[in-house]
């Protein structure tokens, strides 16, 4: 059977999704979210997907979310890391005094309380099952701080596309495989922290697997509506690396 037959096939068994509104949290402290995964129910692993400013309302984020758990059988849990007041405004008109003044709601410590509600979330919903996160843009840049404050202790993977602001800091305690994806071409995104942050990591004793992509001439947010099958296998488990 050649490769075009195989691929074909295996493009016709991938199974419907299922598209599920959740919250998450307890008592006053709640925030919304979704989970995407096959509908037949037979999951292979669960990731956490950590949207861009836009939020849960991306429409880019959404259908990578139903892509990667079609493709994959992947349970993608996307949390509202803005507790529903995303930024609202096009790149095109938006000023950095803009962004600026929004983030200022959307303090750091409650994000990554949040995004450790959503591990929990996961963790205690699938078990066994392997957990890993990705996340663009904002959620990018949080995909090294989780991982840092995870320490391998739930999280087995992780992927960063184009994430901004970095902290390369957290890169010394991270304990997860990592991937992280840039644009060539992306006038928001410096390059530099990832590579300082690659660098810590190679420097611990018995450090995890980490690499990072360039994709030339890519600009920022250009893996949000991209077809290609190595980034959404990416979830690397410790037995096979």
């Amino acid at each position: 059977m050649d490769c075009r037959r195989a691929r074909s096939l295996r493009l016709e068994i991938q199974p419907e999704v299922t598209t599920t509104n959740i919250t998450l949290g307890s008592g006053k402290d709640t925030f919304e979210g979704y989970i995407v995964k096959p509908g037949d129910g037979r999951v292979k692993a669960v990731t956490i997907l950590l949207p861009d400013v836009k939020g849960i309302l991306g429409k880019g984020s959404r259908a990578f979310a139903v892509r990667l758990s079609s493709r994959s059988r992947y349970a993608v849990v996307v949390p509202d890391l803005f507790r529903g007041n995303p930024f609202r405004q096009e790149a095109a008109t938006a000023t950095l005094e803009d962004f600026m003044k929004w983030l200022v709601g959307h303090p750091a410590n409650r994000v990554a309380g949040d995004i450790d509600t959503t591990i929990s979330y996961a963790a205690q919903t699938y078990g066994k099952l392997p957990l890993g996160i990705l996340g663009f843009c904002f959620g990018g840049g949080k995909v090294m701080s989780t991982l840092g404050r995870d320490r391998g202790a739930n999280i087995k993977a992780g992927v960063s596309f184009y994430g901004t602001p970095l902290n390369v800091t957290d890169a010394v305690n991270i304990r997860a495989p990592i991937l992280m994806i840039l644009g060539g071409n992306d006038s928001f995104v410096d390059p530099e922290p990832y590579y300082e942050a690659k660098e810590l990591m190679d420097s611990v004793p018995s450090p995890v697997p980490s690499k990072i992509i360039v994709y030339q001439n890519s600009p920022h947010a250009f893996a949000h509506e991209i077809q290609r099958e190595h980034l959404i296998v990416f979830l690397v488990h410790r037995e096979s690396t």
